[in-house]
């Protein structure tokens, strides 16, 4: 009985140092998996991602469109005679760019007042190109942006 309980404690025994064993390297296993896993995703979250023609399009068109919305709101007047009658809309001006970003033509898509227009146009043309921090601009060719005329 003494032999077999012996046997049994030292079974016992080696199991329990040999599953310690096993513990103990898939931890550290486990371990070094997580610290690659997490370098993996702090270099993939220092890194930036790679951008889709399509997204790249969609970005340079919305650059452009903000540039030319924030200089036209910087730049035009609302004529004197206009705000005497009251006159409220919207011109749409459609802006043709190259691929430098420069203002190759510039007309009025939907027009509001003649006073309008010409201020909208003169001003647009006034930009002659938009700021691409030296990139290539791969957006919209073709832009059409709304100039709010509004007494409130």
């Amino acid at each position: 009985m003494k032999t077999t309980l012996k046997l049994l404690l030292s079974a016992l025994f080696i199991a329990t140092i040999s599953f310690n064993s096993f513990a103990q390297d898939a931890f550290v296993q486990l371990t070094a998996s997580q610290i690659d896993s997490n370098n993996k995703t702090e270099m993939v979250e220092n890194e930036k991602p790679a951008l889709s023609p399509k997204q790249i399009y969609l970005n340079h068109t919305e650059m452009a469109t903000n540039q030319f919305s924030k200089h036209l709101a910087l730049h035009i007047t609302y004529p004197d005679n206009l705000k005497k009658q009251c006159v409220e809309g919207d011109v749409i001006v459609e802006v043709l760019l190259n691929k430098q970003g420069e203002i190759k033509n510039a007309t009025i898509y939907k027009s509001l007042h003649t006073s309008f227009d010409q201020l909208v146009l003169t001003k647009i043309q006034a930009m002659e190109k938009i700021n691409l921090n030296s990139y290539e601009y791969k957006g919209a060719r073709r832009l059409r942006i709304p100039v709010n005329f509004s007494l409130r």
